[in-house]
């Protein structure tokens, strides 16, 4: 009887030895394999244009292809940029509208609407990306919905720090009780002025 209490206890304990090994050895590989990540928004009042920065990160095979990136006014994206790494040193490159194999597009895809990026991130890279804002205001902070996609399909999706690209449109109440009673006291102060007359 102390005999098969001892082997299971042996065998629980090989058990959760193999288990601790198995998640040690997976958790590094499912942890943040695709990203995108540090986003920051930044405004230059000197050129009236709001920036936003963000970082791309691929750490599993198949390679990024593309990448998206929620916004809502195609007319307010001026230029992308990519901070390529050459020789040691880097230096902002920018993508070309619709170029090809690196380049961005405005549009829809897999049911996520703003700017697609084209660009090709190895395992191991990490590359940062610059959107220059150029529609006469700044815009504030709030998550922003990306998609990556690696292969055949996205592989990942998350939100990332980015401009508010929400649009906040008053309520009717909110124009109307105002105006109306600017109109209802020029009306008093008319009536009251004809009276007096």
């Amino acid at each position: 009887m102390k005999v098969i209490k001892e082997k299971k206890r042996k065998a629980i304990l090989i058990a959760l030895t193999v288990l601790s090994a198995v998640i040690a050895v997976i958790s590094p590989i499912s942890a943040a394999t695709y990203e995108i990540s540090n986003g920051q928004v930044t405004y230059d009042a000197g050129k009236d244009q709001s920036i936003w920065t963000f970082t791309v990160t691929c750490n599993a095979d198949p390679e990024i292809s593309n990448f998206r990136v929620a916004w809502c006014m195609e007319s307010a994206v001026s230029e992308v940029y990519a901070n390529v790494v050459l020789n040691g040193g880097s230096s902002w490159t920018q993508l070309t509208r619709h170029g090809k194999p690196y380049g961005w597009d405005y549009g829809e895809w897999d049911g996520l609407q703003g700017i697609k990026i084209d660009y090709q991130i190895e395992k191991g890279q990490s590359v940062d990306f610059k959107i220059i804002l150029t529609d006469g205001q700044f815009w504030g902070r709030s998550w922003v919905d990306w998609a990556i996609k690696a292969g055949p399909g996205i592989v990942a999706t998350g939100t990332v720090l980015g401009p508010d690209h929400n649009i906040q449109i008053p309520e009717f109440p909110t124009i109307a009780v105002p105006i109306g009673a600017i109109i209802g006291l020029l009306f008093f102060f008319n009536h009251r002025k004809h009276r007096k007359a």
